[in-house]
């Protein structure tokens, strides 16, 4: 006999949809989590992090199927350490990264590879973020990096520069490239054709499981394609009113269990457990 939710898969943002304030996953996504994976369920991570970045937190939540990484430049297998798919930025990404780093010297710069983290420039934004999450990386110049790059991140001490950043980015010629707000501090350079939404169509692909049956849960402005391509689209409280106005399902704040509000209204659809929170 079939589990209920063998075709079924939830794909998860981290901060801010998974993770609450304060870096901690709610006990009650993680019950839920383990509870929809018992049912025959995939659960994957979509998030911008890198690789070693999102290590902690699969570690925890124990995703079953490929996830999501680098905002969808990459699909890895944790469990096997495996790249499934992956699409790296275009050998001219080295000449826009100097041409943004020289119009905002202040910006810390990272540029991720198959290797790791490369940092070419600091500022405080930047230190914080490696030291916080206990990330490795090599300080070197640009012209050291070596491997496949996959994102690079711009740091902002200060996010009142986000505008003046985005016109740069709208108004200067970056074929190959496309830019992207993170957070209110990060700004990314992305493979133009490297999205959440493009990697959830390969991750589908790859389980076999039809895209209908795909559930996205994300918060901001770097979950739209993932939203707008996955079955249902569901929106934690937390997001901006942008965010939420692409939500078939609306669910409850990160920090009281968005991912759990979501598999309870599977649950109940399907009969097999208890009603939804929200």
């Amino acid at each position: 006999m079939p589990l209920p939710f063998e075709q079924t898969l939830i794909v998860s943002d981290l901060d801010g949809t998974l993770i609450a304030p304060g870096f901690f996953i709610p006990q009650r996504n993680l019950d839920a989590i383990a509870r929809f994976c018992r049912l025959g369920g995939r659960f994957a991570l979509a998030t911008g992090r890198a690789i070693d970045s999102a290590r902690r937190y699969a570690g925890i939540v124990h995703p079953n199927a490929p996830s999501i990484v680098l905002n969808g430049s990459m699909i890895y297998e944790y469990s096997t350490g495996r790249i499934l798919w992956d699409h790296p930025l275009p050998e001219c990404a080295g000449e826009y990264i100097t041409r943004f780093h020289r119009a905002f010297p202040q910006v810390g710069v990272e540029v991720c590879t198959e290797q790791g983290i490369h940092m070419i420039s600091q500022n405080s934004r930047v230190l914080r973020h490696v030291e916080h999450e206990g990330l490795s990386y090599r300080f070197c110049p640009l012209e050291e990096v070596r491997g496949k790059w996959y994102k690079t991140f711009f740091a902002l001490d200060d996010p009142a520069l986000m505008p003046e950043m985005q016109r740069f980015a709208e108004e200067e010629a970056h074929p190959g490239v496309r830019y992207v707000p993170s957070c209110e501090y990060y700004f990314e350079m992305l493979p133009s054709e490297a999205d959440k939404g493009r990697a959830l169509r390969k991750l589908a692909a790859i389980l076999e499981i039809p895209l209908e049956n795909t559930y996205a849960v994300g918060d901001y402005y770097n979950d739209l394609e993932l939203l707008h391509t996955a079955g249902t689209a569901v929106v934690p409280a937390n997001a901006p009113k942008e965010i939420r106005a692409q939500a078939d399902l609306l669910v409850c704040g990160c920090e009281n269990g968005a991912l759990a509000d979501l598999v309870e209204y599977l649950e109940q659809r399907n009969g097999s457990g208890q009603s939804p929170h929200f």
